[in-house]
């Protein structure tokens, strides 16, 4: 990849909600900078899959150089039970090559129900 085409920086490079008990609430956040040397205005491509991500926010939409947002995903609570994978592809406007896929990753497990046998009472 040629570094100096690139508009922003990710960190961490993906959202990763590891393993989510289904029907739990799950925030994930990450930090975007703006590593051009001219204001960029974030501008969205495409959206997560809603059938896992309930809400995606990006606080800040127009960045100097330099500056950092924040970007936050909501894991719906109506995720199916499973592995997932989607992204968020933004942008900044009007500047080519800044296009940038972050990915959104996670499992979500079934509830298990423990008997009192097993929790020893």
């Amino acid at each position: 990849m040629n570094n100096e085409l690139l508009k922003f920086t990710c960190l961490p490079l993906q959202a990763d909600f590891e393993d989510v008990v289904s029907g739990k609430k799950s925030k994930i956040s990450l930090e975007l900078t703006n590593i051009d040397t001219t204001i960029s205005e974030i501008i969205t491509v495409s959206n997560p899959i809603s059938e896992y991500i309930k809400k995606t926010k990006i606080k800040k939409r127009k960045l100097k150089p330099g500056q950092t947002t924040k970007i936050e995903f909501e894991l719906s609570k109506t995720a199916p039970i499973g592995n997932f994978s989607t992204s968020l592809t933004i942008e900044a406007a009007n500047k080519k090559n800044s296009r940038m896929t972050i990915p959104v990753i996670g499992s979500i497990v079934a509830k298990t129900i423990k008997s009192k046998e097993q929790s020893g009472k």
